[in-house]
């Protein structure tokens, strides 16, 4: 059995959606409630401090990176 670290803390009707690895960055939208815009945040790493990246956007962006 595998157990799944918590790696984003959204607080009580916060939802965090469409999370994207960029090296070694997390990103994800955090939207409230019914609301259709959210804050983009990033973290740098696993155990830095997540913070907002982008506010009041309609979708989280796409990256894209070189293979």
């Amino acid at each position: 059995m595998c157990i799944q670290p918590q790696i984003t803390f959204p607080k009580k009707y916060e939802l965090d959606v469409d999370p994207q690895v960029v090296g070694s960055r997390i990103t994800w939208l955090r939207k409230k409630g019914r609301e259709l815009k959210g804050d983009v945040w990033v973290k740098d790493a696993l155990n830095d401090k997540e913070q907002v990246w982008l506010k009041n956007v309609d979708n989280a962006p796409v990256f894209f990176s070189q293979k």
